[in-house]
């Protein structure tokens, strides 16, 4: 039925079978042969965990298949591009019990395996009119296609499973699904705490005519949400929390998906957002709906005068006046324009030993200004480098809050400057709790090496001149240049022969 490949072979009875750059016999597509649909979702499962589907996904077909004694069987058919390709399909394969074979048209032979390095050929042609012929080595099998199924449906048909979660885990970003009643107070949630989030609010059509209302919910787009936050919303009856698995892919908290989502973007392609829940069933939302941030979306408590009670007060009543403080919260955000700190006056001490320490640059442009209780440092290009007291940032020209916190209401830096007249003449810090600002004059600020740092007085030397004088040495002349220099002088011996 089948025959090894050899070497020098060139011609093949498999209709569209050849060789590739390796010599390796392969068609122009791969086949892989499923007993049952859970052996495919099972090489989904692998495959996916180490490659990519989207290589595969614009050729991937997916058939259902009947034989003449009617069992059912699955085949998932693909573009065999190389035998590169092939190897890395077939070893997933046969791991998860599937049948490769390779070919073109409806006739596919076995794929190469250790047996037959360079692939099998046909001996025979089954002339027959089914659909489908594969070709192994012990059976040849004829089948009729009788559905095939979608990529995307198998996914959407598959239910995820539950996983263990660690509480503390940082999300770098997540969904978050609320009930129409709840969406409101989860828009107050995440601006209060001065989240990250977008919000919208998606409808469904009703699914019978006995429910006339449409299904309403509100899907929240958060990035990088806190471990608390995640862990006290998703304990929330009504609000469900999703991990996203690619750019419109999520599934529920808590579950995996049994096929890795990130590796089949491709197949989502245009398909709108789509969020698996645990459960089984799955929100998709066609087409991508449009998200606004939550700070647009938050409503001011404020009660004003109705229009009715103002028009008996005549044309020339004045508006109402309405005043809201500024206050301090909590925010999440990255420290900005960190140039301040504020030290206790007890760590004074603590603060002339670091001055021996810090760069030479930061020291330069310090200023310092003291208070009854406390020390106020500022430094143009940053105070990282002093790691003392309570850190501050410039949020508005001279308008300074504590590193980790933000103003509410949430104004412009020159409509909060215009607020705050103190901030025109000297440097305004806020603090927690119910304390008002402290205003540093501008003048009180001063150069640290100018105001801190004092010299030394210095002493005068004595320089008169010494009693004794040093006796002058004799200068030494040289004498004409004489092959014995040393002849002539006292105490030296004349040479052998020479003269006295």
């Amino acid at each position: 039925m089948l025959e090894r490949v050899t070497l020098k072979q060139t011609r093949f009875r498999t209709p569209g079978l050849k060789r590739d750059q390796r010599g390796i016999a392969i068609g122009d597509r791969g086949a892989v042969l499923f007993t049952s649909l859970d052996r495919l979702v099972a090489f989904f499962r692998a495959y996916t965990k180490a490659e990519s589907i989207d290589e595969l996904a614009s050729s991937l077909e997916i058939k259902r298949l009947t034989t003449s004694l009617q069992t059912r069987e699955v085949m998932l058919s693909f573009a065999a591009s190389s035998s590169y390709r092939m190897d890395q399909v077939a070893g997933i394969a046969r791991l998860t019990g599937g049948m490769v074979f390779t070919g073109g048209e409806r006739h596919f032979v076995r794929y190469r395996d250790a047996t037959s390095p360079l692939g099998y050929d046909l001996i025979d042609l089954d002339s027959s009119e089914a659909d489908v012929h594969l070709y192994e080595g012990s059976f040849k099998q004829a089948y009729s296609i009788d559905r095939p199924i979608s990529m995307l449906s198998l996914i959407l048909r598959l239910t995820p499973r539950r996983i263990a979660v660690n509480s503390l885990e940082e999300l770098d970003r997540a969904y978050f699904v609320a009930e129409v009643g709840l969406g409101p107070a989860v828009v107050r949630y995440f601006y209060r705490w001065q989240v990250d989030a977008q919000a919208a609010l998606v409808e469904w059509p009703s699914e019978s005519a006995f429910d006339d209302a449409p299904r309403r919910l509100y899907i929240f787009d958060v990035k990088s949400p806190p471990a608390r936050i995640v862990s006290l919303l998703a304990s929330v009856p009504g609000v469900r929390v999703f991990k996203p698995e690619g750019r419109s892919l999520g599934v529920e908290h808590g579950f995996a998906h049994p096929i890795e989502l990130r590796s089949c973007e491709s197949v989502f392609a245009g398909q709108g957002l789509h969020l698996f829940e645990g459960s089984g069933e799955t929100l998709i939302a066609n087409p991508v709906p449009q998200f606004s941030p939550v700070a647009a979306l938050v409503t001011n408590d404020i009660e004003v005068e109705s229009a009715g009670s103002l028009a008996g007060s005549g044309t020339g009543a004045a508006p109402p006046t309405l005043r809201v403080p500024l206050r301090l919260a909590v925010s999440q955000g990255v420290w900005k324009n960190v140039i301040a700190t504020v030290i206790p006056l007890e760590q004074a001490p603590w603060l002339a030993r670091l001055l021996y320490a810090i760069p030479s640059r930061l020291l330069s442009e310090l200023r310092i200004a003291q208070a009854d209780n406390a020390i106020y440092l500022l430094s143009p290009s940053g105070i990282e480098g002093l790691p003392l007291g309570i850190f501050f940032c410039e949020t508005a020209p001279r308008v300074y809050i504590p590193a980790g916190s933000a103003i509410l209401p949430s104004v412009a830096p020159e409509l909060l400057t215009e607020l705050i007249p103190d901030a025109q003449s000297g440097h305004v810090f806020f603090q927690w709790g119910e304390a008002p600002p402290v205003v540093v004059p501008r003048g009180g600020f001063a150069e640290v090496s100018r105001d801190t740092i004092y010299s030394l007085a210095s002493m005068s030397a004595n320089l008169s001149e010494p009693a004794d004088r040093i006796q002058e040495l004799p200068l030494l002349q040289y004498d004409e240049a004489r092959r014995f220099p040393t002849w002539g002088l006292p105490g030296q011996d004349m040479p052998e022969g020479g003269d006295s």
